[in-house]
């Protein structure tokens, strides 16, 4: 079920990212440390949410294979 919320953590997680960069872009020569770690952070973010997400549905359709092949070798 709590994987079911790590993609929308990573889309929303993705939107403050652009938005970071959008006003890093804006404010070119005045960027602030604190701009670009946030940015920084969300991208992380991000991209950690994103492979935690995908390696579980990885492994989750392994373990339904497995248990299908399971199954149909039981009653064959």
């Amino acid at each position: 079920m709590y994987l079911c919320v790590l993609p929308i953590i990573a889309g929303i997680a993705d939107y403050f990212e652009n938005i970071g960069i959008i006003v890093m872009l804006n404010s070119y020569p005045d960027i602030t440390e604190t701009t670009v770690s946030t940015t920084n952070m969300f991208s992380i973010i991000k991209s950690v949410s994103t492979s935690v997400f995908f390696i579980s549905l990885i492994l989750i359709l392994i373990l339904v294979a497995i248990k299908f092949l399971k199954k149909s070798m039981s009653t064959t």
